[in-house]
């Protein structure tokens, strides 16, 4: 598609050199609370955690129904747990809650007082 350069009277931003009219027009729809067309919003909710069998189960269930499930993931980085924190959030990802949950290891060294 073909699109006309902005005009010299635009709202868009003057910084942003190049822009058509397109994205000028999803600018403006943006800076009202629309979003732009042919976007999708993608969020990260990142829960950094160690030894956490006792809420873990509850965040991730109050987590799973923040926004749609294919606009967000769920990212919990765990401390290298020694309780059941790593299999509650393996069980909650199976669980077929829709949202996507990734388990990361933060092999960190604890530090020394």
């Amino acid at each position: 598609m073909n699109e006309a350069p902005r005009s010299s009277a635009s709202a868009f931003p003057d910084t942003a050199p190049g822009f058509t009219e397109r994205d000028e027009h999803d600018y403006l729809k943006s800076s009202r609370g629309d979003p732009p067309a042919a976007s999708v919003m993608s969020v990260s909710v990142v829960i950094p955690c160690y030894n956490e069998e006792r809420f873990i189960g509850k965040v991730l269930s109050n987590l799973s129904t923040q926004y749609e499930h294919e606009r967000y993931e769920i990212v919990v980085v765990d401390g290298m747990s020694s309780d059941k924190t790593r299999e509650l959030v393996a069980e909650f990802a199976a669980s077929g809650s829709g949202v996507r949950v990734r388990l990361v290891d933060n092999r960190a060294f604890p530090i020394c007082h």
